[in-house]
């Protein structure tokens, strides 16, 4: 019977031996608390619970093929964790603008009359704005339009605003829909997402609420969905420095009106899209008229290029 203890007690240091050998840069081996740690920096507290692993399971019969198994299972978990998160910022950063989609149910260019309306709404929203000394700017596809055509993108389908949370906060909900009912907009609030949408007849906009983040000098969106994976997208691709949006702002041409943009042209929008921020990638029906035709219809539409002050 020592005999035969003596085999399976050799035969679990083999097995314990294989493991270390197999794992030395996966994973970190403690011998005298037989458990495994992640080796991602700031991930080695317990991964779960069915992937700690104490010298009590190897002593009980089978317990060098259950640990076998457990390591296994927490390298595996390492590996596709790492996977999952990869996966989920490359197509956050270099798939982010909604126009890349190759969908045809994207008009291009939209009718005249939406666009104008469209222009007319954040051309309202800003006289709102500057009344109640909110301070905003214009974001994402509006601010590209406002750079290169002096309006609304041809092919957009909406308006983006950024407002700044310190300026906004001081009003309650109801406060700005008395305000914006004058100019027979409807306002409302998705709190999980920190954004506004401001609509009228059949154009709307989105108002992003940005944060100075603990007045480090660099500012998020002000968002709570989505738990600690999307609050980090927020920070890391949606984040710019506040530096651009220091008082005073610039204005540039949108539509027949002059509004707020930030600062340092199209700076912002290296940081909320990476990948080929610079290149004009409109939907797959714009090929059919070409760009050319695109800017010389936005020409004639808006009454002239893009325009600036400061």
């Amino acid at each position: 019977r020592e005999r035969e203890r003596e085999r399976e007690r050799e035969s679990e240091r083999r097995v314990l031996d294989k493991v270390k050998r197999q794992t030395p840069d996966r994973c970190l081996w403690e011998s005298t608390a037989g458990k495994i740690c992640s080796s991602i920096p700031g991930s080695c507290d317990r991964i779960a619970p069915e992937i700690l692993i104490t010298a009590r399971n190897v002593r009980q019969p089978g317990g060098a093929v259950l640990l076998t198994k457990r390591v296994l299972s927490a390298r595996s978990f390492c590996i596709l964790l790492s996977l999952a998160l990869s996966v989920y910022f490359v197509l956050s950063v270099y798939d982010s603008r909604w126009y890349k989609d190759a969908s045809a149910s994207i008009p291009c260019p939209q009718s005249k009359d939406f666009l104008l309306q469209l222009s007319e709404l954040i051309s309202d929203m800003d006289q709102v704005f500057r009344r109640l000394e909110i301070v905003y700017f214009l974001a994402y596809g509006s601010l590209f339009g406002a750079l290169r055509y002096g309006g609304p993108l041809p092919w957009d389908t909406d308006a983006d605003v950024g407002v700044l949370k310190d300026s906004i906060k001081r009003y309650s909900l109801e406060q700005l829909q008395f305000e914006f009912k004058k100019y027979h907009v409807h306002v409302s609030l998705d709190v999980a997402k920190g954004t506004y949408h401001f609509g009228r007849a059949n154009v709307s906009a989105d108002g992003f609420i940005f944060k100075d983040l603990s007045q480090i000098g660099w500012m998020r969106r002000d968002a709570s969905d989505g738990g600690w994976l999307r609050s980090l997208k927020y920070l890391i691709h949606l984040g710019f420095p506040a530096r651009l949006v220091t008082l005073p702002l610039p204005q540039r041409k949108f539509g027949k009106a002059m509004v707020y943009v930030p600062r340092g042209g199209f700076e912002i929008l290296k940081y909320h899209y990476r990948g080929g921020w610079e290149t004009e990638s409109p939907p797959v029906n714009c090929g059919r008229v070409g760009l050319a035709y695109l800017h010389n219809f936005t020409t004639s539409l808006y009454g002239g290029g893009p325009q600036c002050t400061v």
